[in-house]
């Protein structure tokens, strides 16, 4: 009996969360923020019969008793179908149908990982000799153990909730796809998924050479399992969603109001300079590469948009808009501060073609612009706001303190060309041996030399 109390009170907890989640599901006119979650989450579930809410506020009390003791029952005797049952009988989201009903299958899977860990000793450690290795303890047949045991839980979730082959995360990262690919895809990423981490596991703490080119091999090798599995238009769909440039490329325009259309002709202008960025080619052809897809994009964008898309991943920018949210700086100012790089480089660009200047005096201009830049930053942002960003933002302005010229590439690369220093007046001519002393010495040997006899 005393093993037995914590099965029944860990369950009795779990009854008690399904019926208090019925409760708050139930109970009208809940105007705070969680209650406008739940709100939302009945809205989008329709189950057949019409609607979930309206058949659970219409029963009875005797009724509601009875299947709210039939949860519990249920609960008690692990039967996950019949527990399925009665929570979509009580009007309950599918969501939280489905969490619970995992959360009752995961039970064996719960005990077992906690026997393997408690044999590696995990939770025995004293405080003071620091973490037990936890999960990382874990041989590759026990993980292919745990794994196994997961996928049988998979399987049986889907089964009971009826959701076919493919569901949660999967269904909807592969809705493009028809139901039986993108369940294979779902396999595929498990797969692969476990092989990658058995690598990253045992190079945790000490790599080889060795190591990556084994990841590079399992990327390899999915890819033609890939391509194997998908049509030629369901594989170019494919990369043009989760490929390397795909994810790069959605994270910079997240922010923008960016059409189906442009999303894609931008895609087709950088995917071939994503994939030939491994071979060698030469500082001047990926410049130009670089400088083609600028024009590109711009044209599709245009200039304003294409702006807001070169700033998309820039540290600078982004670190003014986080500064921006957490001080309600106006969206305007982020801009003026932002720009002013522009101006920096227009005019450091000036100050070091202006043939009137000494470099010295150049030297000091610059100075002088990157003092008034600061000063600029500090009144537009505050200057406490003004010293964090600076701190580690615009770090180029040193550069220009120093005597510097800015230059912005049409990429939106940075680059300094330092100002020479100048020559004294009363400088004597360099020896033009002086570069080679060897030489020097030679000839200073064949003066001294004497004939031979």
């Amino acid at each position: 009996m005393r093993k037995l109390f914590p099965v029944l009170l860990a369950l009795s907890a779990a009854a008690n969360i399904v019926l208090g989640a019925l409760y708050v599901a139930r109970a009208p006119g809940n105007s705070s923020p969680a209650g406008g979650r739940i709100a939302a989450m009945r809205a989008e579930r329709a189950r057949p019969g019409g609607d979930a809410k309206t058949q659970a506020a219409a029963l009875p009390p005797g009724e509601m008793a009875e299947m709210s003791a039939e949860v519990v029952t249920a609960l008690l005797q692990g039967d996950a179908v019949s527990l399925c049952d009665r929570l979509r009988s009580l009007g309950m989201p599918e969501s939280v149908v489905r969490d619970v009903v995992r959360a009752m299958l995961m039970k064996p899977y719960n005990e077992r990982r906690q026997q393997l860990l408690a044999s590696k000793g995990a939770g025995n450690r004293a405080w003071w000799q620091g973490p037990d290795g936890g999960a990382e303890t874990l041989t590759r047949e026990e993980r292919d153990e745990l794994r196994a045991m997961t996928r049988d839980i998979n399987t049986q979730l889907s089964a009971i909730m009826d959701a076919g082959d493919v569901s949660g995360r999967a269904a909807s990262r592969y809705a493009f796809l028809p139901a039986d690919k993108a369940a294979r895809l779902a396999e595929l990423d498990r797969d692969y998924g476990e092989l990658r981490a058995d690598l990253f596991q045992e190079s945790r703490r000490f790599k080889v050479a060795g190591d990556d080119d084994a990841l590079r091999l399992v990327r390899e090798e999915r890819d033609r399992d890939l391509a194997a599995i998908l049509s030629p238009a369901e594989y170019e769909q494919y990369q043009k969603r989760y490929s390397p440039t795909a994810s790069k490329l959605r994270q910079r325009v997240a922010g923008m109001d960016i059409t189906e259309s442009e999303y894609s002709a931008i895609y087709e202008v950088l995917a071939p300079l994503e994939k030939n960025s491994g071979e060698n080619l030469s500082a001047k052809d990926r410049a130009v590469w670089q400088q083609a897809s600028v024009d590109a994009i711009r044209s599709i964008l245009g200039d304003e948009r294409y702006g807001a898309y070169e700033r998309s991943t820039n540290p600078d920018y982004l670190n003014l808009q986080a500064a921006a949210e957490r001080f309600d700086i106006p969206s305007g100012t982020i801009t003026q501060v932002y720009n002013l790089r522009d101006d920096v480089a227009s005019q450091s660009q000036r100050i070091a073609a202006d043939k009137s200047l000494s470099a010295k005096q150049k030297r000091e201009a610059l100075a002088a612009l990157a003092a008034n830049t600061r000063a600029e930053v500090g009144s537009q942002l505050g200057d406490e706001v003004a010293a964090a960003y600076l701190d580690k933002n615009m770090t180029w302005l040193r550069q220009v303190e120093k005597g510097g010229a800015l230059q912005v590439t049409a990429t939106g690369d940075i680059k300094i060309r330092a100002i020479p220093r100048d020559q004294p007046k009363n400088a004597k001519p360099a020896n033009k041996n002086a570069k080679n002393p060897d030489k020097a010495k030679t000839a200073k040997n064949a003066q001294t030399a004497k004939p031979k006899k």
